[in-house]
């Protein structure tokens, strides 16, 4: 249920939705266009800076990859905001839920991975994909709020087998896709499967996004 994770490895992706003018930069006053929105989920904003900061960093992992991957612009920042769109998802419907993860949880996590034996090649890894300090964390975050919302699923299906505690996390996946890209506006010239204004969203693997 994780957000499309920019680093390629695929992990878990719950009414107002803001106004056009709003996504469109419209107002008395231009605002500049790194802050312009280019997406809004149940009102809150995916700004063009943010989106322009993961793009650089999907394309800087695609560059230093062990098999470096040719870089189509579109489809680069098609992923960039699907990852920015399913991780407002997810801190949404775990909130929702009643699921959280303290920063001193997620601190936790990254001292482990920095001082680990493979820490000095993480770090490496990090910097050469363009990711900053502040942007693992953030990944971290949404990697513990997407376990501990599967988690919560599974446990309310405590007597169930495993195959049919999977199709029941299965289910709520697909119908918390369904209810939250239903919650997600995009400006023209950005419109993705994962807004409530574009194609259909595609099957979701059981791993879910």
């Amino acid at each position: 249920m994780m957000p499309r994770r920019v680093s390629g490895a695929a992990a878990l992706a719950v009414v107002a939705v803001v106004g056009s003018a709003a996504l469109l930069g419209c107002g008395t006053t231009k605002a500049p266009a790194a802050a312009q929105a280019v997406a809004a989920v149940q009102g809150s904003a995916i700004s063009a800076g943010a989106l322009a900061h993961w793009i650089a960093i999907k394309r800087s992992e695609l560059q230093s990859s062990s098999k470096p991957t040719p870089t189509i612009p579109t489809q680069v920042r098609e992923e960039a905001l699907a990852f920015l769109i399913t991780a407002d998802w997810l801190e949404k419907e775990a909130a929702g839920q009643g699921v959280g993860v303290s920063a001193s949880e997620v601190d936790a996590t990254y001292q482990q991975l920095l001082n680990a034996p493979t820490g000095q090649s993480f770090a490496a890894s990090l910097k050469s994909r363009g990711i900053s300090s502040a942007d693992e964390l953030r990944l971290l975050r949404l990697a513990a709020l997407a376990q501990k919302l599967r988690t919560k699923i599974a446990l309310s299906y405590h007597s169930a087998s495993t195959t049919q505690a999977r199709q029941h996390i299965s289910a709520f996946i697909a119908a918390y896709r369904r209810q939250w890209k239903q919650r997600t506006t995009c400006r023209q010239g950005y419109i993705i499967a994962e807004c409530s204004n574009g194609p259909p969203l595609p099957a979701a693997p059981e791993s879910g996004s």
